[in-house]
């Protein structure tokens, strides 16, 4: 686990126009064209860039006329007393909220909707994780902007906690590609909550880092992480018992495949137009006519898709070949109403449980 370091700029020396500002008295004009060009460049510019994108997002909106500017308090995400988190992905944030309970207070940095892999934080989510105590992440692999973002929290007290460390890797997609073409064959997966073997050790992983932001509650974790896995648990060997009656072991995708790690645990295959995983990666014609034609040889009625993206080329094979189309939910991230009914990670997965039965068997 590793602590955030101080941003080492002065922000009234690197900023002598903000120096001045004495509240209402001076009328402030900030160019939004400016901003996000200094927003966009914040993370990988040097320290005195950072502070000044960062004291510009926490400014802005708080400048009143005839009253105060005044930052919220660090206390101002949580309730007094409980352990404020900030997880960087869905699994990460339910995970943090089943060990935690009531005392955490848990927020998800992807705003509710948007795709994980273009996510590009903000000088605003440098504030959100300056003000938490635990901020939990995959690992570079899933957020490549992670080290940057770190070196501008201000935070010396954050417990920043890579919850892949420790797990084992895949390189590459692993589906039924000719990985020559592509380039991407050394690429790491990052996606290892997919296998729910890992998410109990990220789990773990959770709890050890709640225990450390507050000891005196290091035992109720620990309790809480055991009764979720238990539940992982289940749903491990609920998964086991069903691929066992699955006719085709081969899953038909129309989009990034993330479920490597799923299907490699449970002796799956995958076909994809895809070349691969990352978000940049793109169909060929000659990737979907394979992909018709294999599920025209299997007899498979279904064709999964990703989620949050609009799934064009699932839809486009399922006109070719009759198939239906069915969500097959990375969890990456969810969509406001989800996030707002309490949807959680074991709901996602039992889902696309009933939807692989549906389609494979």
């Amino acid at each position: 686990m590793g602590k955030a370091g101080d941003a080492s700029a002065d922000l009234s020396a690197s900023s002598p126009g903000l120096r001045g500002f004495r509240g209402c008295g001076d009328a402030i004009e900030v160019d939004m064209r400016v901003f996000r060009k200094i927003r966009s460049a914040a993370f990988s510019a040097a320290p005195a860039c950072l502070a000044a994108a960062v004291l510009l997002a926490a400014v802005l909106p708080l400048v009143r006329c005839g009253g105060s500017s005044r930052e919220a308090s660090p206390s101002a995400s949580g309730t007094a007393g409980t352990v404020d988190v900030v997880a960087t992905l869905f699994p990460l944030y339910d995970f943090a909220r089943q060990v935690g309970g009531d005392e955490v207070s848990v927020s998800l940095l992807l705003p509710p909707g948007v795709e994980a892999h273009s996510f590009d934080p903000s000088p605003g989510d440098v504030l959100k994780v300056s003000r938490a105590r635990v901020f939990l992440y995959i690992g570079e692999a899933m957020e490549p902007w992670v080290g940057g973002f770190l070196r501008g929290v201000k935070n010396p007290r954050l417990i920043a906690v890579e919850t892949s460390r420790g797990l084992e890797l895949l390189h590459g997609h692993g589906g039924d590609h000719d990985h020559g073409e592509d380039g991407e064959a050394e690429a790491a997966d990052p996606h290892v909550w997919l296998d729910p073997v890992n998410a109990a050790a990220m789990v773990d992983t959770v709890a050890a880092a709640l225990g450390e932001a507050a000891p005196e509650k290091r035992e109720l974790f620990r309790a809480n992480a055991a009764a979720y896995k238990e539940k992982l648990r289940d749903l491990d060997e609920r998964i086991v018992r069903a691929v066992k009656t699955f006719r085709i072991k081969t899953i038909p995708y129309g989009g990034h495949f993330a479920f490597s790690y799923f299907a490699k645990r449970y002796g799956l295959s995958h076909i994809s137009p895809y070349p691969g995983f990352a978000p940049n990666a793109e169909p060929t014609p000659r990737r979907i006519v394979a992909l018709a034609a294999k599920m025209k040889e299997l007899g498979l009625q279904v064709i999964y898709h990703e989620e949050l993206t609009e799934p064009r080329v699932a839809r486009a094979v399922a006109r070719e070949t009759g198939a239906r189309l069915l969500l097959l939910h990375g969890a990456h991230n969810v969509g406001k109403d989800d996030l707002a009914r309490g949807l959680t990670y074991l709901d996602i997965m039992e889902r696309n449980l009933e939807n692989l039965e549906a389609g494979l068997r």
